[in-house]
């Protein structure tokens, strides 16, 4: 239902899951779009978010992020499909990443090192 709250006006938004369903199809099925769907954990899930899609053959596309490598291999269904693996930022711009986003000082990352690389080693 998000997904059709941010791509249809509001006021052709129904509540029943089925028939928002069937409404987000109809609207999608003349134009183009691209859709990010964001960290899908489960191929059920991926299944009932995509049957809300038409095929519509106008160029329209998905993009799916996940963490897991076998949800993302069966997400991709035509030959254009593929997967791009990201990497992990490396040390220099992680560090520089969560300065930014923490408001860290470089006197902060000195006085507390053992603190920043536990942060940064999960992140």
């Amino acid at each position: 239902m998000d997904v059709a709250h941010q791509v249809m006006p509001s006021s052709l938004v129904p509540c029943d899951k089925k028939v928002v369903t069937k409404t987000l199809r109809e609207f999608l099925y003349t134009k183009r779009y691209l859709i990010e769907i964001d960290d899908i954990w489960t191929i059920s899930s991926w299944n009932s978010i995509t049957c809300a899609f038409p095929e519509n053959n106008l160029g329209s596309r998905i993009l799916a992020t996940t963490e897991a490598e076998n949800l993302a291999k069966f997400c991709c269904v035509k030959p254009i499909d593929f997967i791009f693996v990201l990497k992990p930022l490396a040390d220099c711009d992680s560090r520089l990443l969560l300065r930014s986003r923490m408001s860290f000082s470089e006197e902060d990352c000195l006085n507390y090192p053992n603190i920043l690389k536990s942060i940064l080693k999960v992140c």
